[in-house]
């Protein structure tokens, strides 16, 4: 096993049905790992839930998170609804949920999922899944070794950039095809840049074989990482303030006549500066989406009424982040306040405001 690197031992350890994972201590952390996301959440104790785990307070309105340590399809989908039926049988007068288990959930099993509580008179919120869970045990040692029992130390890459919603994988990539076909043809390595907001990372995380550098990796666990994963394209996201990470892993693909490329992120004004350290770099411009895009990207995010649409878009200008921000904050946390004011966008446009400054 040792050959193996940690990522795909946490991929085998969830796939082996045989690999016994303890209902309540899973139970426990994800309550633990999703308390940052979802600050009201209060897990349910003592046996007598009615059908959930646990809530989660949000201006006046309770989510109810029902977990399950399922790794099986069918058995998952069963849980939800006896869950919701025992919710239901008791008078929970609860409207929205969330759903955590193990199954790796595409998007044809998440919309089943979202029309079995529907059927409950209920909207599904959001679904953490195995994917979600994988990455979360690559950075948190003590709840990998608990739940998984796989030692590990610090670990170079994650599958996912910084921040990334936990299905947004199953986005579609709007206005992004030729684009990521473009730079996937490509043999050098890449540049991509972009205003803030523009969807830089996620682009990145659609080309193939691609791996996210961690900051700050430890220079001998680097070089071992690269061997074992064997990415097509490591990706320095934000490699504007990272530039030491991008010598490091030049020097480690020269040191070895590593075959992968780099795939760096930046803001316009850091082209040059970027190009300086990533000699012989192909540049690639994310620009904004259109209306008609970013629209269609909300509405698969499950947002669907005309009005809130028309105002997301005004507010996102064009910037698919910026517009899945807003999404998620009235999906997940019916935060129309901070929505409707433009609060929420307040320190990204503060962001833009400074790149503007220097540009």
């Amino acid at each position: 096993m040792g050959d193996v690197n940690l990522l795909d031992r946490i991929d085998q350890r969830l796939s082996d049905l045989r690999a016994r994972i303890n209902p309540h201590d899973f139970e426990e952390c994800a309550t633990s790992l999703l308390s940052p996301i979802h600050p009201g959440l209060v897990p349910i104790t003592g046996g007598t839930d009615f059908g959930l785990d646990a809530e989660i307070t949000a201006d006046g309105r309770i989510t109810g998170l029902i977990i399950t340590s399922s790794r099986n399809w069918s058995s998952a989908k069963r849980s939800l609804h006896d869950s919701l039926r025992s919710m239901r049988k008791n008078g929970r007068p609860v409207h929205h949920v969330v759903v955590v288990n193990l199954v790796e959930a595409n998007r044809q099993k998440r919309e089943k999922l979202r029309q079995l509580a529907q059927g409950f008179d209920c909207e599904l919120v959001q679904v953490y899944d195995r994917h979600w869970f994988a990455n979360q045990f690559r950075e948190n040692p003590d709840w990998r070794q608990k739940i998984l029992g796989i030692e590990g130390g610090p670990f170079s890459f994650s599958r996912e950039p910084r921040g990334a919603w936990p299905d947004e994988r199953q986005l579609p990539t709007v206005g992004r095809d030729v684009l990521i076909e473009k730079v996937n043809d490509t043999a050098a390595d890449v540049i991509l840049f972009g205003v803030p907001g523009a969807g830089k990372s996620h682009v990145a995380s659609k080309l193939d074989g691609v791996l996210f550098l961690e900051r700050q990796p430890i220079p001998e666990r680097l070089l071992d990482d690269l061997i074992s994963t064997k990415p097509d394209v490591v990706v320095v996201d934000d490699a504007g303030a990272r530039l030491d990470d991008v010598d490091l892993l030049l020097h480690s693909r020269d040191a070895e006549g590593i075959a992968f490329r780099v795939a760096a992120t930046c803001w316009p004004h850091e082209i040059d500066r970027v190009a300086d350290h990533l000699p012989g770099s192909v540049r690639f411009e994310v620009d904004l989406l259109s209306r008609e895009e970013l629209g269609s990207l909300l509405r698969e995010r499950g947002i669907t009424r005309l009005s809130v649409i028309v105002h997301l878009l005004a507010q996102a200008d064009g910037r698919p982040a910026w517009a899945l921000n807003l999404a998620d904050l009235l999906i997940r946390d019916s935060d129309w306040s901070s929505v409707w004011t433009g609060k929420a966008l307040r320190p990204d446009i503060c962001l833009f405001a400074a790149f503007e400054r220097v540009r």
